[in-house]
């Protein structure tokens, strides 16, 4: 019989007279893996918070190795050894991953400090335990996102953490940085430390998880083991009924003429780099989120400057600025470090001297139908469900596929949103194709692409390096082609 670790008993916690989670009976073993499934505003960020002590506990008991305990501060869960990981693993950026990894650890700082080598020494086992490839010595800053998350994880191990709480870790990772993240939370796993895992997407579930926890409307619905499950068995209890063409390529018709036309395209990371996006097609780009995939989006967007040619419905485009994309109907919702870029703009096309310096009426205009977010914050963390990733990213798509356009330029459209948004963005899409607009869609999730596209290419390092029909391919392949 496995040990119990955590045993929450008829839990109750009340955000607002409409959202809750109520009487939560939830058993977590020791070196395990439990997904929490659902809906977003399900309640599985609240479950969470509760058992971190971010959003204590209004009313049932929390057991944590046999004994009843009070989480009633992120401070109480980190002394039991609860550590909870979010999206963006921020840190000291001009600071070794030394420091990062140890800071605040009391158990290595009992004396008062260590030297630089050190907390290299101390930090080399556990990365070499975790398969961290990483100088402890390199600035933390300068560390991709992965390798920020990786950190993470390390910095969670050596605070002897005995839960760790993984909220939608892998929703900007690409497929191989997802597999390094596999591997760690399998080695965490096996070294006896348990994992609550929050996740939309469901191969993951499928791939990592020991037993699947399916929270709906604030209430645990059903617990079931991972073993034997299928995709369509976890969207039949998260949806309450099955699906059958996901992704609605079935439906749609030929697609036409040219609308966007690629030669020879030089820009940014990108090297003679040559597509074609007709009208009413999808074309998806599946690509590593590096370099290339923002090189590709930057010049589309008139945010660098280019060699080769760009036709627009057989026109060539100089595309100097994002005011002429605009102007040109392309429509994009973009990546953050596009956003922040396209923040460098004033409303006439030119570089601003400061940073939002020039934000006129016009250039707030561009920023929308560019598909920048602006919004106020929505209270604080009481309602923090509300305002979860899935909700931001629903709001953003809505208002691009809102748009009136000709070319839609998507990264990463479902990044992070549950089944239900999924399928409303997928119909969406349709129903501008069925219109014969045209969309290039970047995005990392192989079997996405395979499944939503009429054709696949493959960006890999700075070109294109494959191109097929959807149809005639399939995710493991696509995957492959990518690790190259």
């Amino acid at each position: 019989m496995p040990e119990q670790l955590l045993r929450l008993e008829n839990v109750t916690r009340r955000i607002t007279s409409e959202f809750y989670i109520r009487g939560i009976d939830l058993t977590l073993y020791r070196g395990e893996v439990l997904a929490l499934a659902g809906k977003n505003a399900a309640g599985k960020s609240t479950l969470a918070g509760v058992i971190n002590g971010a959003l204590p506990a209004d009313s049932g008991r929390i057991w944590f190795e046999g004994r009843a305990v009070e989480i009633d501060s992120p401070a109480a869960a980190m002394e039991l050894g609860i550590v909870t990981l979010v999206q963006n693993n921020h840190g000291f950026e001009d600071l070794t991953v030394a420091d990062n990894v140890l800071v605040g650890n009391p158990k290595y700082f009992k004396t008062g400090g260590l030297t630089p080598k050190r907390m290299r020494v101390v930090c080399q086992p556990c990365f070499d335990e975790l398969g961290i490839a990483v100088d402890p010595g390199a600035r933390f800053g300068d560390l991709t996102p992965a390798q920020k998350q990786a950190v993470a994880l390390a910095r969670a191990r050596l605070f002897d953490a005995k839960l760790i709480i993984l909220d939608e870790p892998s929703s900007r990772l690409t497929e191989t940085d997802c597999e390094t993240l596999y591997q760690m939370v399998r080695r965490l796993r096996d070294t006896g430390v348990s994992i609550l895992y929050i996740t939309h997407r469901l191969r993951e579930i499928l791939a990592l998880a020991d037993r699947v926890a399916f929270v709906e409307h604030g209430e645990i619905k059903l617990v079931r083991e991972t073993a034997g499950l299928t995709e369509l068995d976890l969207i039949e209890q998260i949806e309450g009924h099955g699906v059958g063409d996901l992704y609605g390529r079935a439906d749609r018709a030929e697609p036409g003429e040219p609308l966007l036309e690629v030669e020879h395209l030089s820009a940014g990371g990108i090297r003679d780099v040559s597509l074609t996006v007709r009208h009413g097609e999808l074309v998806a780009v599946l690509s590593d989120g590096g370099q290339g995939m923002q090189g590709l989006l930057h010049a589309l967007l008139g945010l660098i400057g280019h060699t080769g040619v760009i036709r627009l419905d057989g026109r060539e485009a100089a595309l100097t600025s994002p005011l002429e994309a605009d102007a040109l109907r392309i429509v994009a919702a973009v990546d953050e470090d596009t956003e922040e870029l396209l923040a460098t703009y004033d409303s006439k096309g030119g570089r601003a001297t400061g940073r939002l310096s020039a934000l006129g009426a016009g250039w707030k205009q561009l920023t929308i139908s560019m598909g920048r977010m602006t919004r106020k914050m929505v209270g604080m963390k009481q309602e923090a469900e509300y305002m979860t990733g899935g909700f931001r990213q629903r709001e953003l798509m809505q208002r691009t596929l809102g748009r009136d356009g000709d070319l839609y330029l998507l990264v990463d459209a479902t990044n992070g949103v549950d089944l239900q948004i999924r399928l409303r963005i997928y119909n969406d899409l349709g129903a501008l194709l069925a219109r014969g607009r045209g969309v290039l869609y970047f995005t990392n999730d192989a079997a996405e692409a395979a499944g939503l596209a009429d054709r696949v290419l493959v960006l890999r390092g700075n070109t294109i390096v494959f191109e097929r029909y959807a149809k005639e391919i399939d995710a493991a392949t696509l995957t492959k082609l990518l690790k190259g």
